[in-house]
């Protein structure tokens, strides 16, 4: 069974920020596609790269620039033909004014495209709550996309930023589940008593242990925001 009438565009993945958020940004995608037979499914070239600089240490630390080998990367995956570009990974969307997209290559914007995905499944929402990394929450990474929508970004207080949220991150990085979600789900109820009317998983990491089940108000995937992203930009009908 092919697809009648559209058009596929073949899908880039810079990955490896972290491997486990990759993985489960393309599980989303595949889960997000509709499609009857293997041959429906997206092409998508994936480049996990680990060596990818810490995003954070690059910024308040001492660790290294990322930005040379995301080019890198980039420039890879459009050399190799994809066509639509997408990076799983916050942080990294700090540095965007410094990477280059090749002319012709579709980019998509996790911060965007999470906050239009959030106004979709909450349209009446005023206040939401951001789970990041120090770098996603200090430079209020968010703030912008859903100042276009009208939406307040609470963050959490620095105890519980440092405290929680940031220790579980590097937790969920180092493999660890159960003790980086039960202070992931004190940050959250920390976030809530704020007023956060829904929970934005400004982390890559965090839905990897945090579901929809585990909380009372919405809980918006990232990732999964970005999946679907993918899904409806790559398949496009012919006109």
């Amino acid at each position: 069974m092919t697809r009648p009438n559209l058009l596929i565009k073949n899908v880039g993945i810079l990955g490896g920020m972290g491997p486990d958020a990759t993985i489960y940004f393309f599980d989303r995608i595949v889960r997000n596609t509709p499609a009857g037979s293997d041959q429906n499914h997206l092409p998508i070239m994936i480049l996990n790269w680990p060596q990818i600089p810490d995003r954070t240490s690059a910024v308040y630390g001492n660790g290294e620039d990322p930005v040379p080998l995301v080019q890198k990367g980039i420039n890879q995956l459009a050399k190799n033909g994809s066509e639509l570009i997408s990076m799983p990974c916050v942080s990294i969307h700090y540095f965007l004014d410094r990477i280059y997209i090749p002319t012709g290559i579709e980019f998509l914007n996790i911060l965007n495209v999470t906050a239009e995905n959030t106004l979709q499944l909450c349209p009446e929402i005023k206040r939401v709550g951001i789970l990041g990394t120090d770098l996603t929450v200090r430079e209020n990474l968010f703030f912008l996309s859903f100042k276009y929508h009208f939406v307040e970004v609470i963050i959490p207080q620095e105890t519980y930023q440092s405290n929680f949220v940031m220790k579980a991150i590097y937790q969920i990085k180092a493999g660890l589940r159960l003790e980086p979600k039960l202070l992931l789900l004190k940050a959250i109820q920390h976030l809530m008593e704020l007023g956060a009317e829904a929970i934005i998983s400004g982390c890559t990491e965090i839905p990897i242990v945090i579901q929809q089940n585990d909380i009372s108000i919405p809980f918006i995937d990232c990732l999964d925001s970005l999946a679907k992203a993918v899904v409806h930009n790559a398949l496009r009908k012919n006109k």
